[in-house]
């Protein structure tokens, strides 16, 4: 009975996972030395970053996320509402860096000036705190 309730608690948090991996986030390139880069997240605790400019890494790596980063990442995009999202793109000073995230349901773009969801950036905060200790952006 036990290993009855384990198995349908790891299927029922593998299809909460599911519902939106993978996650892609990409910097875009700006005219003032952005770092530009993009990541993308699976449900097998791999990220694939490919760094593009000013990054320590440039080109395609893959990263092995510890379980408790994964989890946060995980848990920290959950709480994103994609109802709040800026759709007037023609706001865009396009010098800036436009910052890009989707799954594959939801589109949600941004430039740091104007972001109007604080879930979206506390999940930018925590994606660019393990990717800095994991040694592959500044």
């Amino acid at each position: 009975m036990t290993s009855i309730l384990m198995v349908i608690t790891f299927c029922y948090s593998c299809s909460l996972q599911n519902k939106f991996l993978p996650i892609h986030v990409e910097k875009k390139e700006c005219l003032y030395g952005c770092q530009a880069y993009s990541v993308r997240i699976s449900n097998d605790k791999k990220l694939e970053f490919e760094g593009k400019k000013n990054t320590v890494l440039i080109g395609k790596f893959s990263v092995v996320l510890s379980k408790s980063e994964h989890m946060s990442l995980l848990a920290q995009y959950e709480k994103i509402d994609y109802s709040k999202k800026n759709t007037s793109e023609e706001r865009y000073i396009y010098d800036l860096q436009v910052t890009e995230i989707r799954d594959n349901r939801n589109f949600y773009s941004f430039q740091k000036k104007d972001i109007d969801n604080m879930e979206v950036a506390k999940f930018i905060v925590l994606l660019e705190e393990i990717l800095k200790n994991k040694k592959v952006i500044n």
